[in-house]
């Protein structure tokens, strides 16, 4: 019995995760830009049990790099969450 109450709690520890939401803290009025022309690149970079990583490159020159961007004007980033691993990507978007 004791061992399949301590099964149980380190199988619901284990696959138990969080995840979290940062918003972006900085607005720009973009009504009269035109953001038609614009080239984006993403670099992305992996995470293990958010212990071991990033797997990858994971950076704002990486993504303009990537894109073949030489001015920015905006960078998004998203973050998706898995039980195991995690995976957190800069797009950037420019000229």
């Amino acid at each position: 019995m004791y061992f399949k109450i301590v099964g149980a709690l380190a199988t619901a520890l284990l696959v138990s995760g969080c995840a979290t939401h940062s918003p972006s803290l900085n607005t720009v009025d973009v009504t009269d830009k035109d953001l038609t022309n614009l080239k984006s690149g993403t670099a992305c970079g992996t995470y293990v049990l958010s212990l071991f990583g990033p797997f990858g490159q994971e950076s704002i020159v990486s993504a303009a790099k990537n894109g073949d961007i030489k001015k920015i004007k905006a960078v998004d980033k998203n973050t998706d969450n898995f039980i195991l691993f995690s995976r957190n990507c800069i797009t950037v978007h420019g000229e």
